[in-house]
């Protein structure tokens, strides 16, 4: 994920729950915005969820956020997104993600890549393998798009992200 312009951003140089230092904001959701943090303890960098104060209050939006945290907690795939955390910091829910060097789906097409027929199947069946997992533990989606696709490396691993609207 690329980082995007922060210097405004109140929540850059915030300490979350005592222990994840935000260092950037790296984008938004449809309900929240994400954030590069560095976990003090681990010296590790990981992704920050955070629902927006003006969200936070709202308990329909909060429900959905706690749900997506509970949802994604029990997926356990390569190809699905690792949450490490979830909480509440004054009065702020928050979910603890790796961290996923990359570009989304929409972003490689976006460039004008033309991926070869093989490299499109590779993507699927890892999707795919992702959604298998979540559809065996009764999970459903909801909200596959390019957008929730991230590809990592060289060899573009994917990721599927973005558990918010699952059933």
């Amino acid at each position: 994920m690329d980082e995007v312009e922060s210097a405004s951003d109140p929540f850059i140089g915030k300490i979350i729950a005592g222990k994840y230092r935000i260092t950037a904001h790296i984008g938004s959701g449809g309900m929240s915005g994400i954030y590069r943090a560095e976990h003090s303890f681990m010296n590790r960098d990981v992704a920050l969820k955070i629902l927006p104060p003006q969200l936070a209050v709202d308990p329909v939006s909060r429900r959905r956020f706690e749900h997506e945290a509970k949802i994604a907690s029990q997926i356990n795939h390569p190809n699905a997104v690792i949450l490490f955390d979830f909480g509440v910091d004054e009065n702020l829910p928050f979910l603890v993600m790796e961290l996923i060097e990359g570009k989304t789906l929409k972003e490689v097409t976006m460039e004008g890549a033309r991926l070869p027929i093989a490299k499109i199947a590779e993507i699927n069946d890892q999707v795919c393998g992702a959604l298998s997992e979540a559809h065996g533990l009764g999970i459903i989606h909801r909200d596959i798009k390019p957008t929730n696709i991230m590809l990592r490396g060289s060899a573009q691993r994917v990721k599927v992200l973005d558990f918010g609207i699952a059933k």
